[in-house]
Order: C-alpha cells, then structure tokens, then sequence
C-alpha cells in the first residue's frame, strides 16, 4: 500500500519546523546582502543530496539504509552510518533547546526551561514507543492542522514589510560559502531528509512526491530570511536570535482573536513538530 502522503507530511512538517526557526538567523548573519545568493546555494545542494539518496535508494527497493550497509560489512556500515548517529544525536540536543526557549519566549515565559524540555522528551517518547505508523499518522494530522495556519502566517507577515530593503539585489562577496554561521544553515537543509533512508519497508512512498514537497517548501527558505529582512532592514535582523518569530510577533491584527500571532501559532509548531520529529529520530 502506497503512503507517500505519510511522507510527504512528515517531509514538509520536519523541514518546515527547522527553516522558521534556525535558518533565518544563520543566512542574515552570513550575508549582509543579496541574501538569496547564499539560500539558493544551499536549496541547490539540498535538491543534490536528496536525489542522491533516493537514486540510491532505488538502487536497493523494500531496504533500509541500515540493511543496505550491513551487506557491506560492520566496518563500512561504522564508517557511514556513524556521521548520521552524530547528526542525530547534535539535532536532539540542539533542537529541543531552541524549541523550548522559543515556547518560554511566547508562551510560557514563567514556566523554567527544564520543564519545558522534559515535557518534550516525554511526548516524544511517548509518542516513538506507539511505533513509526503511528508517528507518521499524527504527522498527516499535524500537517493538516498546521499547513493552513503556516500559510496564513506567512501572508500576514508581509504586512509590515518596506520593500527598499530587499536591495541590493547582487552581492559580490561570495565569503559567506567559508562564513561558520552560513556551514552550520546546513543543519536545516542537508540531513532532515535522512529519516527517508529509514523508513523501507514499513511505509512504502514514490520517489516523485517527495520531490514535490521539497519543491513545495523552496519559498519556505526565501520567505523565513527575507521577511524579517524586509521589515527590520538586515543590520537589526541580524541581532535577533530568531529573526521570523520577532517579525511575526511584531504584528498587530486588531480582528484576530488573539493579541499574539506566536502565541496562536508558534507554541504549537514548535512543539508538535519537535515531538514527531525526534519520536522518529530518537
């Protein structure tokens, strides 16, 4: 039984949940202008990386990546599998604590940060002893929850933005490709796919929609960094720690029932994504 909208669910929820919050700070810190030169750079070696492992993928139909490497032996399977353990292990550790301070930030500023940590692991945890099924079925939830909400968000964000600021339009200086804060932007773009290595047999998917939801997410990376640059101007983007949650949270709708667009929103984007994500990963 095909279930790609599984994956394409999860596939969209997992980057999505990342690109908002991690990414913009790392692009604006690694360019000072002509910030799509450095994202399109990186969107083409995400589209590289994904194809090479699906073509490889392909190469081996009903395994996984674990089966494919035990062929080979337990020292290349070491060799290969180790760097994916460490990316793993660093998007626990990294994650949960960006997540928890974006929820005591705009939710639960009272709350201690340990707490909000632990809740997280618990659910996830939770969540990863029901079995990949079932963290895969409340991902189509989630998404169908939360896609709309992400949509609308993103509107409503340009509604403050000053388009002078989106010039210059050209940057000359290609050193951000050697700048630390545009390597680490990777963390969001060149291993969040990985858990699609992961998955065959138990969640049979075509190739071609994956591809379509990575296409689907391209102006996800354009609109996180240019929105808060086109409303703060890059030098004070590029002070905060996460640039498009201050830029949504400086929105004021007098017509919506919430006086915090983050507060509606963000608390639980960046929580529920976080519990898929790493019930799976973890």
């Amino acid at each position: 039984m095909d279930k790609s909208w599984y994956v394409v669910s999860m596939f969209m929820l997992t980057h999505i949940g990342l690109i908002l919050f991690l990414y913009p700070a790392n692009i604006i810190a690694s360019s000072t202008q002509g910030q799509w030169i450095p994202i399109m750079v990186g969107v083409f070696i995400h589209f590289l990386l994904l194809f090479i492992l699906l073509k490889g993928l392909d190469r081996f139909p009903g395994q996984d990546i674990i089966a494919i490497y035990q062929r080979a032996g337990k020292l290349v399977s070491f060799i290969f599998l180790f760097p994916v353990f460490l990316y793993f292990f660093m998007a626990n550790i990294i994650t949960v604590r960006a997540y928890s301070e974006v929820v005591t930030i705009v939710f639960l500023s009272n709350t201690p940060l340990g707490a909000i940590m632990a809740l997280l692991l618990v659910l996830s945890s939770y969540l990863a002893i029901k079995g990949v099924e079932a963290i895969f079925r409340a991902g189509i939830l989630l998404f169908l929850f939360l896609f709309p909400l992400i949509f609308f968000i993103l509107l409503v964000s340009f509604k403050n933005v000053d388009w002078h600021y989106v010039y210059p339009l050209w940057n000359k200086d290609f050193s951000f490709l050697t700048a630390p804060s545009y390597l680490q932007s990777f963390f969001a773009i060149g291993g969040v796919f990985l858990f699609l290595g992961f998955i065959q047999p138990l969640i049979p998917y075509q190739r071609k929609y994956v591809f379509l939801a990575a296409a689907a997410i391209f102006p996800v990376f354009i609109l996180s960094v240019y929105i808060p640059v086109l409303t703060f101007g890059e030098a004070t983007a590029s002070k905060f720690m996460f640039p498009f949650i201050m830029t949504v949270d400086a929105i004021n709708l007098t017509w919506f029932m919430f006086d915090r667009l983050t507060m509606f929103f963000y608390s639980v984007l960046s929580s529920l994504s976080y519990c898929l994500f790493h019930s799976y990963y973890g």
